[in-house]
């Protein structure tokens, strides 16, 4: 009887604080402007590349690489530090470097 309280209360304690697996709200912004702006060039998993984009997934550039492309555009990308805040192109830095496939 102690034993399958014990188990209840555990199972009730990990519903509580969700899936480990669920992203923050902060971490859902970089994907979610991801999944508007950039998709349809690269695909859902970043290997897509059409019109020219580049198959993220096997990106060499750093964080600020990445910073400076997103805000200035390159090539056919447009650049998005004219329209998306900083905080928004900090997250979508973060959501792109966990597309890469490498270190």
């Amino acid at each position: 009887m102690v034993i399958k309280a014990l188990a209840l209360a555990l199972l009730c304690l990990v519903l509580a604080c969700g899936s480990a697996s669920e992203r923050s709200e902060k971490e859902q912004v970089g994907q979610k402007a991801f999944e508007k702006y950039c998709v349809s060039c690269h695909g859902a998993d970043g290997k897509k590349a059409l019109a020219g984009a580049s198959d993220l997934s096997l990106s060499t550039l750093s964080r600020q690489e990445a910073d400076n492309i997103l805000r200035q555009g390159q090539g056919n990308m447009p650049a998005f530090g004219s329209f998306l805040d900083d905080s928004t192109l900090i997250e979508l830095v973060s959501y792109l470097q966990e597309l890469k496939t490498h270190d």
